[in-house]
C-alpha cells in the first residue's frame, strides 16, 4: 500500500526480534513514515532500526536480525587479531585500521569501538545517508566524525588519529573506499553477491590482514546455477553437501582475486547459519603464498547416483579413466554418464584450529552468547576430527598398499598422496648429495632434483673438500625448508564434505554421536558438522558409510 495516499491506520504494537524489544509504529493520514518508539539492543549497544525522517527499503532489508551471531563472530575475530598483534614482536605504534564497508545502521562498527576502544581505528561506510550511523553512535556515547576522502592521498599513509570514543563515517561506496585506502581488517556484508567486492578488498588489505565476508542467499547454488556461473565462474548442481560446496566455490574465487595482487589466502573458519555463510580468511603477500593458495583450487568429480565425490588432481593432461577415481560401482550398474565435474573450488582446510581456540578465549572475555560457544565447539570438533584414531595404524598401511585408483576415491586421498611423496625424502637427499655447486656461483642452492642439471655442468671444476662443506650446508637448509613446507601443507589434514544420515534404510534411526563413535572404532576419522545437523564429516567412503548405517 502506498504511503502517499491519505489513509487512516490504527496504532499497531508488534514484537521485535532483538531481545524481545517492543516498539509501536503509527501511520497517520498525513503520510508520516515509520518511527521507532523504543530502541533495539544487541551486545550492550542500543541502536535505532529506522530513520525518523525517511526510510529506505534497501536499508530495511539489509539490516538482518539473522546476522546477529555473525556480528559476534566478527567482534571475536577482530579482538583475536588485536591480541595476536600485541603478543607478536611487531611494532604496535601504528593503529589497527578496521572497515565496515556496508555499515547500514553502523551497529557492527559501534560494537567494535565500544568493546575494543582505542585499540582499533574504526571506519563505517555506506553509500546511502549516514545520518543514522551518527545518531546510533551518539546513543552509545560515541562521537561520529565525517571523513572526507582525498584522491591525492597515497594509500597506506597513516590516517587521522582517532580518539577512544570516536568513529569515522564516510558516505561512499565501499568498493571505492577500499580502492583508495588500505585497511588491516575488512567486514563485508553486501545485500547481494559479494563477488564484485573481492578484488577491491584484497587490493586494500595489508599483509596479515583479515577479510570477513558474508555470503547471502545460498539457495542460488541449488536453483540458479547460471547465476553462480556468472558470479563465481563455477559449475554447480544440487547436492547433500551444498553449503560447504558453496563456501569452497567462494573461496576459490577469493583466491583468484587475491592472486591478481600477489596475495594468497589462508582460511580461518567458515560459519553456516540458515541461508547465509560467514567466511574469514587471512591475507599473505608473496609469490609462495599465491602459488600455495592457487594449488588448492581444483575441480570435483561427483557421482549423481550415490553422491560419492573426489577432487581431481591439478594436471594438464586429461584423466584416461576418471570413473576409476571413484570407489563406487555406479558406472558399471547404470548406463550413460553417471558423474559430473563441478567447480573449480577450494580443496584445502576451512578451519584453523589455533584460530578457533583463540576465538573461544576472546569470546569469554567479551561475554558473548551461548550460541557462539556452541558453534565454536563444533568448529573445534571438525578441525580436530582429522587426528589419527587408535586403530588406524594397521588400516593405514593397508590403504597405502592399495592401487592409486582406489586411494583416489577416498575423501582423505590428497593428503595420503602427499604423505607417500614425502616418504621418498631419503632418496631425494641421496640424489641431492650428487648435485654440486660451481665455485664461481656459491649462491646457487639446489631446490629439487629437477634443477640438478643446471648445477652439474661444471662438476669437474669443483674442489671435493669444499663441495662436501657446501653440500652439508645445503642439506641442512633444504631439510629446514622442506620441514617448513611440510608443516604448512600437513598441519591440518583435510577431510572435505560430509554425508547425510538419510542414507539409512526407511524406519531405521541412528543417533549421530553413536555413529561418530562407531566410525571411529572402525578406524575412520569422524565428527559432527555445523553445516548440517543430520550429517557427519568422515573419511570413510560412501560404501563404507552405508554399510555402517545399515
Amino acid at each position: 500500500m502506498s504511503l502517499k495516499q491519505p489513509r487512516i491506520f490504527h496504532v499497531q504494537t508488534i514484537q521485535g526480534r532483538a531481545g524481545g524489544c517492543r516498539f509501536s509504529r503509527t501511520m497517520e493520514n498525513t503520510g508520516e513514515k515509520i518511527k521507532s518508539v523504543q530502541d533495539f539492543n544487541e551486545l550492550g549497544v542500543s541502536f535505532e532500526n529506522y530513520s525518523r525522517e525517511n526510510i529506505l527499503q534497501l536499508k530495511a532489508k539489509r539490516l538482518n536480525w539473522k546476522l546477529k551471531i555473525y556480528r559476534e563472530f566478527v567482534l571475536a575475530t577482530l579482538s583475536s587479531l588485536l591480541a595476536e598483534r600485541k603478543q607478536s614482536s611487531e611494532s604496535c605504534s601504528s593503529q589497527f585500521y578496521a572497515l565496515d564497508a556496508f555499515s547500514c545502521t553502523g551497529i557492527a562498527a559501534i560494537q567494535w569501538k565500544k568493546y575494543l576502544q582505542g585499540d582499533v581505528h574504526v571506519t563505517a561506510a555506506d553509500h546511502d545517508d549516514i545520518c543514522l550511523i551518527r545518531q546510533n553512535a551518539e546513543r552509545n556515547s560515541l562521537t561520529c566524525s565525517q571523513w572526507q576522502l582525498d584522491p591525492s592521498r597515497v594509500p597506506g599513509d597513516p590516517k587521522t588519529l582517532q580518539a577512544r570514543n570516536e568513529i569515522f563515517s564516510c558516505r561512499v561506496d565501499g568498493r571505492s573506499l577500499m580502492t583508495m585506502e588500505s585497511f588491516n581488517f575488512i567486514y563485508l556484508s553486501p545485500y547481494k553477491h559479494g563477488s564484485t567486492c573481492l578484488e577491491p578488498a584484497f587490493h586494500s588489505l595489508t599483509s596479515g590482514g583479515v577479510l570477513v565476508l558474508v555470503v547471502p542467499d545460498l539457495s542460488i547454488f541449488a536453483r540458479a546455477p547460471h547465476v553462480v556461473r556468472r558470479e563465481y565462474a563455477a559449475q554447480v548442481i544440487k547436492t547433500e553437501y551444498l553449503k560447504e560446496m558453496a563456501a569452497r566455490i567462494v573461496l576459490s574465487e577469493a583466491a583468484r582475486s587475491a592472486a591478481k595482487y600477489s596475495k594468497g589466502i589462508s582460511v580461518q573458519y567458515v560459519v553456516s547459519q540458515e541461508d547465509y555463510l560467514l567466511i574469514a580468511m587471512k591475507v599473505h603477500r608473496g609469490q609462495k603464498a599465491v602459488d600455495f593458495s592457487l594449488n588448492n583450487i581444483c575441480q570435483l568429480l561427483h557421482c549423481r547416483f550415490c553422491e560419492e565425490r573426489v577432487f581431481l588432481s591439478n594436471q594438464l593432461a586429461p584423466h584416461d579413466d576418471p570413473y576409476s577415481l571413484l570407489t563406487c560401482t555406479c558406472r558399471s550398474k547404470n548406463l550413460g554418464k553417471t558423474a559430473v565435474i563441478l567447480g573449480p573450488m577450494w580443496k584445502g582446510c576451512i578451519f584453523n584450529k589455533d584460530f578457533v581456540e583463540n576465538l573461544t578465549k576472546e569470546g569469554k572475555k567479551l561475554g558473548l552468547s551461548a550460541k557462539f560457544f556452541e558453534m565454536a565447539s563444533l568448529f573445534l570438533m571438525e578441525s580436530i576430527c582429522s587426528s589419527e584414531p587408535e586403530k588406524t595404524n594397521s588400516e593405514s598401511s593397508q590403504r597405502k598398499s592399495k592401487t592409486s585408483g582406489e586411494t583416489y576415491g577416498k575423501a582423505f586421498s590428497d593428503c595420503e598422496i602427499s604423505q607417500c611423496k614425502l616418504t621418498n625424502d631419503n632418496e631425494l637427499n641421496k640424489l641431492s648429495e650428487k648435485i654440486t655447486v660451481s665455485s664461481d656461483r656459491p649462491d646457487l642452492v639446489p631446490v629439487s632434483v629437477k634443477e640438478a642439471p643446471r648445477h652439474t655442468e661444471n662438476q669437474d671444476c669443483v674442489n671435493l673438500s669444499s663441495k662436501r662443506k657446501v653440500d652439508e650446508m645445503e642439506e641442512e637448509s633444504l631439510s629446514k625448508r622442506q620441514r617448513k613446507n611440510f608443516d604448512e601443507k600437513t598441519e591440518l589434514p583435510n577431510i572435505p564434505f560430509y554425508y547425510n544420515v538419510s542414507r539409512s534404510k526407511k524406519g531405521v534411526t541412528h543417533k549421530l554421536n553413536n555413529l561418530v563413535k562407531l566410525l571411529q572404532t572402525n578406524g575412520h576419522h569422524a565428527s559432527r558438522t555445523h553445516f548440517d545437523p543430520c550429517a557427519i564429516r568422515t573419511s570413510a567412503s560412501v560404501f563404507q558409510f552405508t554399510q555402517i548405517l545399515d
